[in-house]
């Protein structure tokens, strides 16, 4: 799927979600541990860093398997980062990376289209 197309479904999918989001309070990293055998940086801002919690398969290569990256619901209003750790740990389970993005919201003071950058800068990260 082209970069755009994933771009604009994730897009979608964000802001389709609010149902599924939940609290109005901001929890990212440090404040939630999902337990990720990895939890990188893969943006500064203004408001705090942004990290990717990674789910990597017991004994693998990391680097030479596909990548199933997840972004969490809120309408882009509030972040529920621990929403997809079930499915991110399934994905390894699998043989997969799972990654959990974490991303900006407007609780925080920003925009949904700061949101749509963080989220297209954490896929460019993770395919790099």
């Amino acid at each position: 799927m082209p970069t755009s197309a994933m771009l604009a479904l994730f897009a979608m999918l964000a802001a389709g979600c609010g149902a599924l989001g939940g609290g109005g309070e901001v929890a990212g990293y440090p404040d939630v541990d999902l337990g990720a055998d990895l939890v990188e940086v893969y943006k500064t801002t203004d408001q705090r860093d942004l990290h990717l919690h990674v789910f990597p398969p017991d004994d693998a290569n990391v680097g030479s398997l596909g990548a199933i990256l997840f972004f969490h619901g809120g309408g882009f209003r509030n972040t529920r980062v621990a929403q997809f750790e079930h499915q991110a740990q399934a994905a390894a389970d699998a043989g997969f990376v799972g990654v959990i993005a974490e991303y900006r919201v407007t609780a925080e003071g920003t925009t949904r289209e700061d949101a749509i950058v963080d989220g297209a800068d954490a896929l460019r990260f993770v395919q790099d």
